[in-house]
């Protein structure tokens, strides 16, 4: 009897055991998911995620404006960070003055730590770059920008920037990088960089260089400088001829064209040989205009009374300024026997331009006017341009 209730009570305990088990699996399974049920993972992936460099080459200092899309929202106190690899190094240590945090192109205001609608930006170890928001708030959907570099100019305009790693792979292959987004919020994701060698492009181009003389209409001079006698001219000759009356202005135009791929421009200089002179050697003043303009310094000539020969012109490139003014032109010969009221003058800058140019064209006026008491006869004197490029 009692090995039977032994045996009775060894089968209930087994059982009892039995089911004891039973129970505690199944109670370990029911907590088990309950946990996984009630703390789901926050690992929402970020969406159109990009990094674009200012400088992809090694070793190169360069801005970086990331941008990424959220798809969950943000609350207020979670934070976004930014995790780039130790490969990279900054130049002076980045601060919140060196980085920009836009959402949906808005940039928040950033301090070292967060107050209020103001973002805390910090960084620490290698380059982790921690954004935190006190109050602020992101919504869903939204496109986040953060800029370090001088790029960031929202706080401030930053001065310090991330330095390029140093060449890893062979030369023409990208050495690319993982630089991880992510933070308390619930979105995270990664933007994929490349740093590779500049290409260098080299090619060589021949120096250029046009200088054109065209004739002008006599109304086109007037056009240009007001409507006084005189001549229309050729491509080689300021044909003045007859003129019969005294203390009036005379005038006759050119256009000057130059064309030049110099990097440094050029210059044209103008001379002539003597002051207007006869085969006799009479010679009709170059005058001084109305006052003291000179083959250096222009001055104002409206009196006809004050007679003479001068120039002046028109165009981008002209060194008379003011087409009222004038000044004589640079007489390279021997005072009195060639030129008046001076003689041995260098040449002097007529057109200049400090960089290339296309077809710039001056118009120069050649302007005279002569006494009762000149004597009469044949004048000429020759006009000598001389341009020089600066290659």
């Amino acid at each position: 009897m009692f090995s039977g209730l032994d045996k009775h009570v060894k089968n209930n305990r087994g059982k009892v055991s039995l089911s004891v088990l039973l129970m505690i699996s199944i109670l370990s399974m029911v907590g088990v998911f309950a946990f996984v049920q009630n703390h789901p993972a926050k690992a929402t992936a970020i969406t159109s995620a990009k990094d674009t460099l200012s400088d992809s080459a090694p070793t190169a200092t360069s801005n970086h404006a990331i941008q990424f899309t959220i798809p969950e929202a943000l609350d207020a106190g979670e934070t976004i960070t930014l995790t780039i690899p130790a490969d990279f190094s900054t130049t002076t240590g980045l601060t919140f003055a060196d980085m920009d945090l836009a959402d949906d192109g808005v940039d928040t205001a950033l301090a070292d730590v967060c107050s209020g609608a103001t973002w805390g930006a910090t960084t620490s170890g290698d380059i982790l770059v921690t954004f935190t928001s006190c109050t602020g708030t992101m919504a869903t959907s939204s496109v986040v920008t953060i800029e370090i570099g001088d790029n960031a100019t929202a706080s401030a305009t930053g001065d310090s920037y991330i330095v390029n790693p140093t060449k890893s792979l062979g030369a023409g292959i990208a050495d690319v990088y993982t630089i991880s987004i992510g933070g308390t919020n619930p979105n995270s994701g990664d933007v994929l960089v490349a740093v590779i060698d500049n290409v260098t492009v080299s090619v060589t181009i021949d120096e250029t260089l046009t200088f054109e003389i065209h004739a002008v209409a006599s109304t086109t001079c007037d056009t240009v400088f007001g409507t006084e006698a005189g001549p229309d001219t050729t491509t080689t000759t300021v044909p003045f001829a007859t003129v019969t009356s005294a203390n009036t202005f005379n005038h006759a135009c050119q256009d000057l064209t130059v064309s030049t791929n110099a990097s440094s421009g050029y210059a044209t200089k103008l001379e002539t040989d003597t002051s207007l002179r006869t085969a006799a050697g009479v010679l009709i003043s170059n005058g001084v205009c109305d006052s003291a303009c000179d083959e250096i310094t222009a001055g104002a000539w409206g009196t006809n009374t004050n007679n003479g020969f001068a120039y002046t012109c028109e165009g981008t490139d002209c060194v008379i300024t003011v087409t009222t003014d004038y000044k004589t032109f640079p007489c390279r010969g021997a005072t009195t026997t060639y030129c008046l009221p001076g003689g041995g003058e260098s040449s002097q800058n007529f057109m200049t331009n400090a960089g290339s140019v296309n077809n710039s064209t001056t118009t120069i006026e050649y302007r005279l006017s002569l006494s009762g008491t000149q004597a009469a006869g044949t004048y000429s004197a020759i006009v000598t341009y001389v341009t020089t490029p600066t290659f």
